[in-house]
């Protein structure tokens, strides 16, 4: 019998222009798609607001 074949996860990073911080998430390719066409927001700790924020691929070198 054939397992499930598990999609894989790759590592993005929500990124603020504004102040620099940044937060890392593992999403499925499915799961990015929807979450790339929505705006994010997340509250700032050096704000003390909330800012948006973008999605964008982390790129690891080997």
């Amino acid at each position: 019998m054939a397992a499930k074949k598990k999609s894989k996860r790759i590592v993005y990073r929500l990124f603020s222009n504004e102040t620099g911080e940044h937060y890392t998430m593992r999403l499925t390719r499915e799961a990015y798609d929807k979450l790339a066409d929505t705006k994010i927001s997340k509250f700032s700790k050096k704000l003390r607001k909330h800012i948006p924020f973008d999605v964008k691929k982390v790129k690891f070198k080997n």
